[in-house]
């Protein structure tokens, strides 16, 4: 009997536990641990990613799915640009221009923004470096709603909702100029932030609509000299997104709208192979005039109406990709608010905080649920916590009034040891039970303080002034390397961000947005901070991290609360968060879990 090796040249391996890799895709091996024989199979999927800071919809998008932007919007025209790095969002330079309805296309860090809606069409073209737009030559037709196509120094910008109000005309940019070329066979207007990709000598547009025909499923590729009609698309729609470094043989459509009216919006996703559409994997969210970038394995969706600010990613690869989320975990026994924390998300711990009075409570979490423990020595709110649940230390805080007192946690009581130096309550604190370091707060008089202690384990040590004295901001890291970020400084809430490096503090990478009594864990180079509020009172559901460099979105938690009781060591990928006030104390703990990757591995049958 012939064999796979006689035919294939390789036997099939033989291994005691799976591959998990991408390496892995297309090999086929034989599993002891199942018992059968597997493959790696790739397949399409759509997972989501971290929110944009603003919600909009009628906004453009380009780039990669690892370095997109994201420009414009409405409602009423905006300026703000943000950029996607793969894992969140965070703030870009700028439009000199408001708008919505442009187009834009490049990369993050070499794109263009053309046209689009202000008060009228504009003819206006911006440049970006990745940090700054510089106004470029015009247009030489004002237009919005239109395709574009190319690079920064090459571009194809085609149609659109001009003076006619249709115009079929077509402009040429060479990176300093632009030049009328070979018109479109069918004007159009709702090409969404541009549904069109390729090159400025091999391009492609489709969808849109044009009044007297409706929604288009029409798509005409271009040769860098004139348009021709090709395969039409499944399902006829306008203002979808697209991949915007698409190929003219390789493209990908999403959502839109389509029907009378406003249009039914869509989840429908299409991919082009050069010769014809077909329909792959539907969106999780119906979306149109949204930002699209990527190409056609590797896409990206963004922001759309009706008022989004969820994201989306596509993949076509072998491995299965769960997004980053929360999680609802084990409730604590009891709901209470400004407490103590420490551990991690499968081994935390909480003590303290306020319920309708001040609370001594301490309690372990083993991933699912809360036990209670032995109770603190001194009942208090506002202290702060860190360690591991086996040893851990729960300093300071209000019990009324303000206490010095230190308490360290051996994993089954409480004991009192050296005093703090200075009472306070809603500092920060971070590291291990022989090497913390506490910074900020208040003190009984309202003052806020930037003296600075560390923690041996034994006695209590001062040491270099914080820059921006703050109280109730997020604080990751250990004792030689923290950020702390965040909080109050009595007249305003601020989005500052200090680093140590265990003699000096340095400013670090300010938050997207100001935010106080919030969550904070992790390290000084992977943090993670949820919740809290911000001047006016509104309690936040937002989360950001930290990369050492600049804040990014991440998912936000279910419950929009202040006051957390944190697993203040719980790594940036796996955070705990529990109790909390939102009108009221709360007993709810959410778990985070970041980005997870496994290899889609399909079992091979005889049927």
């Amino acid at each position: 009997m012939t064999d796979y090796k006689a035919i294939f040249g390789k036997k099939i391996k033989f291994l005691t536990t799976d591959l998990s890799s991408a390496e892995g895709e297309g090999e086929i091996f034989y599993s002891d641990s199942a018992g059968d024989f597997k493959v790696g199979a790739a397949g399409a999927a759509w997972s989501s990613g971290s929110p944009q800071t603003t919600a909009r919809d009628n906004t453009a998008g380009f780039g990669l799915q690892t370095a997109a932007i994201l420009l414009g919007g409405a409602p009423s025209p905006q300026a703000i640009v943000e950029e996607y790095d793969g894992t969140g969002w965070s703030a870009g330079g700028n439009l000199n221009t408001a708008r919505w309805y442009a187009t834009g296309m490049g990369l993050q860090t070499a794109g263009l923004c053309v046209g689009g809606y202000n008060s009228g069409n504009k003819d206006e073209v911006e440049s970006y470096d990745g940090s700054t737009w510089t106004e470029v030559g015009d247009i030489n037709t004002a237009r919005r709603t239109h395709a574009g196509f190319g690079l920064q120094g090459a571009a194809i910008i085609a149609t659109g909702l001009g003076p006619d109000p249709m115009v079929d005309n077509v402009e040429s940019w060479d990176g300093s100029s632009w030049t009328e070329v070979g018109d479109v066979n069918s004007a159009r207007g709702g090409m969404g932030g541009g549904t069109a990709c390729g090159t400025s000598t091999a391009g492609l547009i489709f969808s849109g609509h044009n009044p007297p025909t409706g929604r288009l499923a029409l798509t005409e590729s271009w040769d860098g000299s004139s348009w021709t009609e090709v395969g039409d698309q499944n399902t006829a729609r306008s203002e979808g997104q697209s991949s915007s470094n698409g190929t003219q043989t390789a493209a990908l459509l999403f959502g839109g709208g389509s029907g009378g009216g406003g249009g039914t919006l869509r989840d429908i996703c299409e991919e082009w192979n050069g010769t014809s559409w077909t329909e792959t994997v539907d969106m999780a969210v119906v979306r149109q005039s949204g930002g699209g970038a990527g190409t056609s394995t590797s896409s990206l969706v963004f922001a759309g109406s009706p008022g989004l600010s969820s994201t989306e990613e596509y993949h076509v690869t072998a491995l299965t990709i769960t997004a980053a989320a929360w999680a609802n975990g084990g409730n604590l026994n009891t709901a209470r608010k400004d407490g103590g924390g420490a551990g991690t998300q499968t081994a935390g711990l909480a003590f303290g905080g306020k319920t309708d009075t001040v609370v001594n409570n301490s309690e372990e979490y083993d991933g699912s649920s809360w036990t209670e423990g032995d109770n603190l020595g001194t009942a208090r709110e506002h202290l702060e916590g860190c360690g591991t649940q086996t040893a851990a230390l729960g300093v300071s805080g209000e019990a009324p009034p303000f206490v010095t007192n230190t308490e360290e946690y051996n994993g089954s009581s409480w004991s009192e040891v050296t005093d703090i130096s200075a009472a306070r309550g809603l500092g920060q604190m971070v590291g291990l039970q022989t090497a913390a370091l506490f910074t900020g707060g208040r003190n009984p008089s309202t003052t806020i303080n930037a003296e600075t202690y560390e923690y041996d384990g034994s006695s209590w040590t001062a040491g270099t002034d914080i820059p921006t004295a703050t109280r109730g901001g997020g604080a990751a890291g250990t004792q030689s390397a923290a950020a702390v970020f965040g909080g109050t400084t009595g007249p305003g809430t601020v989005t500052t961000t200090l680093e140590w490096d265990n003699s000096s503090w340095t400013a670090g990478g300010s938050l997207l947005g100001a935010r106080t009594n919030n969550a904070g864990m992790g390290t000084q180079t992977a943090a993670l901070t949820a919740g809290g509020d911000y001047p006016g009172g509104t309690n936040l559901s937002t989360a950001e991290g930290y990369d050492g460099t600049s804040w990014s979105t991440r998912p936000s938690i279910a419950t929009a609360r202040r006051g957390f009781l944190p697993g203040q060591n719980a790594p940036s990928t796996a955070g705990l968060i529990a109790g909390g006030n939102t009108s009221t104390h709360v007993a709810n703990t959410e778990e985070f879990t970041g980005e997870t990757t496994a290899l889609n591995l399909k079992t091979i049958t005889d049927s």
